[in-house]
């Protein structure tokens, strides 16, 4: 039974991602006037449709995607509806929309989170660690600002092991005076990452202060997958740190189940489905082939360059993309397979 409400709950949470997703584009398309041929939930065989209007609604069989299929969007065409007769900030808008609203549905489930729950904020309560004393707020980290303990958990996760012990230049609020004081942080192979040794405070802040520290938590999301994506490219990252769709479904159905079973897992599955749209709002807007981002970098030089790019010529391009994605997420994949017989 928790099984079943498992994978019910993560194919729940996949759908509302695509939904929002797609909306973007499609309520955009529409007030543009683009003849939208199909509005679809997943991928592959359709197992559902109805026709209203010009547009078809389905759902399909594989729920890790879905589309917005315009009129003109990856094929040459004359209709005065397509969307290739739209100017190109129009265009812009109806590929960035997608995107965007993983965005915002990010920025404001972390207000809802921050305004209407207790969140860990940056104050020492308990402590191991001599440099450190109870009572410490911890105000930044090597210069790096710190508003609250994701702050902290995130700067630490980002970086590499080098060394056992690290020392880490820490600004502290002491006893109302703010002091500069050398931290030593250790390693934990157990977490991943350079840890101080001390356990935060927990506040319900104030309505105002919960959606300042919302944008703060939505900021700071941001911030880390946009370095992570830049470490993966760079290197900086290993590839056998990204979870594919094998490995983020396990994760949200884990989630569901201890929403289901515990009293903390509710909060657990928010963060979770926080960072997977933040993460899908940034990865469709990377400028990549195949991506919103892709696509809007041909828009951008069609109008920059005064020069109109065959729409069947660059859907070439858009689907040598997509062979490039569906190959590392296979290889991604077979990591996250790979880690469950491990």
């Amino acid at each position: 039974m928790l099984l079943a409400i498992q994978i019910i709950g993560a194919i729940l949470i996949f759908s509302i991602l695509i939904v929002v997703h797609e909306f973007g584009h499609f309520i955009f398309a529409k007030k543009f006037g683009v003849i939208v041929h199909e509005f679809a939930i997943g991928m592959g065989p359709k197992l559902w449709g109805k026709q209203k209007g010009e547009t078809l609604y389905s759902i399909r069989l594989f729920p890790v995607g879905g589309y917005c299929k315009m009129e003109g969007e990856d094929e040459d065409s004359e209709n005065s509806r397509s969307f290739t007769k739209l100017s190109w900030w129009k265009k812009v808008i109806c590929l960035a929309a997608g995107g965007v609203f993983n965005l915002l549905l990010g920025l404001l489930l972390c207000v809802a989170l921050s305004s209407f729950s207790q969140i860990p904020v940056a104050k020492v309560e308990k402590t191991t660690n001599p440099m450190l004393k109870t009572g410490d707020i911890i105000l930044s980290i090597d210069g790096e600002k710190i508003y609250y303990q994701n702050d902290v958990f995130m700067k630490m996760s980002l970086l590499q092991k080098t060394e056992e012990t690290r020392d880490f230049n820490v600004v502290v609020k002491r006893d109302g005076e703010t002091e500069n004081i050398t931290v030593s942080a250790k390693y934990s192979e157990e977490y991943g990452r350079y840890m101080f040794g001390y356990e935060s405070g927990i506040e319900k802040p104030a309505f105002f202060n919960g959606i300042k520290y919302g944008f703060y938590q939505f900021y700071a999301g941001t911030k880390a997958t946009i370095l992570g994506i830049v470490g993966l490219v760079t290197g900086k990252l290993s590839v056998k740190q990204v979870s594919g769709p094998v490995g983020i479904s396990y994760m949200i159905g884990s989630a569901v189940g201890d929403a289901v079973t515990t009293t903390y897992g509710w909060g657990n599955l928010a963060s979770i489905f926080l960072q997977i749209t933040i993460g899908l709002g940034i990865f469709n807007l990377i400028p990549f082939p195949a991506l919103d981002g892709g696509r809007i970098c041909f828009v951008l030089f069609s109008a920059i360059a005064r020069r109109k790019i065959s729409a069947t010529k660059e859907g070439y391009i858009h689907f040598a993309g997509i062979v490039v994605l569906m190959s590392f997420i296979l290889f991604v994949t077979c990591i996250d397979i790979s880690r469950f017989f491990q």
